[in-house]
């Protein structure tokens, strides 16, 4: 059987990834981007929009999913995205798979969820 590398399991360890708010789930844009090795969030936007507009177009509420909020970082204050399970889904199957470790965490995705 085939064991995927899991690209997780370093990220949700050392990372805010997970974390509880009001029973929901959470997971941070600028830390998905770091998941997956971009080096900016711009580098993620596109993704970012593209699980926008799936939610859109399946009539799914987007602020619910992506809400925008304000974090400190090491760099001061900073505009992040707080996703839920579903947004995080999303941006990591619309990022572009040109990149090996989004590719990974596709599979690893498909295969931790899609049973």
């Amino acid at each position: 059987m085939l064991i995927p590398y899991d690209p997780f399991s370093d990220w949700e360890k050392n990372s805010q990834f997970g974390a509880d708010h009001g029973n929901q789930e959470c997971h941070y844009a600028t830390e998905v981007a770091e998941m997956l090795q971009f080096h900016s969030m711009e580098d993620i936007s596109d993704a970012i929009d593209r699980a926008m507009q799936v939610c859109r177009r399946a009539g799914i509420a987007v602020p619910v999913h992506f809400r925008q909020v304000f974090r400190y970082t090491r760099e001061g204050l900073q505009r992040d995205l707080r996703l839920s399970n579903l947004a995080s889904y999303l941006v990591i199957i619309n990022a572009g798979t040109e990149h090996q470790v989004v590719a990974q965490a596709q599979i690893f995705s498909y295969l931790k969820n899609g049973k």
